[in-house]
């Protein structure tokens, strides 16, 4: 019964990333098809390979713990973890933008809307960006990309 309940637990949380990454390429498909192509660079190849060495290691265990059925409900599990962030990573991790703006989630959020990027608090990791109708939270590496983007896109404009 463990093994079960493992099993449609896995099997949810990659159904739920699956859905979502869905849901975003309809996104994107909608933006290329109002003329707005996005580009996008990629998370650093070393998440993607961490991820996989998880998912690997995760599911060898599944093999090895044979004989201890919570073992081996817990590896199931934390495999469906891991694959379901190798999804995330496409959904996520890129940075989908253009001249004109970038992705965030599921939403086109233009330049022109854009104010400022600044550090939440005392950490290091988390940026804000700042726009006209809303604050958007992201690691430093994307807010700080985006800011680039967007300071390239100004001297264009000048």
């Amino acid at each position: 019964m463990v093994i079960i309940f493992a099993f449609v637990s896995c099997f949810i949380i990659v159904a739920t990333q699956l859905y979502q990454l869905i849901r975003f390429l309809r996104v994107l498909k909608t933006e290329t098809t109002n003329n707005n192509k996005l580009t996008y660079k990629e998370a650093p190849l070393l998440w993607y390979i961490s991820q996989g060495l998880f998912m690997s290691f995760a599911i060898m265990m599944i093999f090895i713990s044979n004989d201890d059925i919570y073992g081996r409900s817990i590896f199931i599990i934390l495999s469906g973890f891991f694959f379901a962030n190798l999804i995330l990573g496409i959904t996520f991790k890129r940075i989908y933008y253009n001249d004109l703006g970038f992705l965030y989630q599921q939403r086109f959020i233009p330049f022109t809307d854009f104010i400022s990027v600044e550090p939440v608090g005392r950490s290091k990791k988390t940026y804000q960006i700042n726009t006209k109708s809303e604050i958007l939270f992201m690691e430093k590496r994307r807010a700080l990309f985006i800011e680039d983007i967007y300071n390239t896109h100004q001297k264009k404009a000048i």
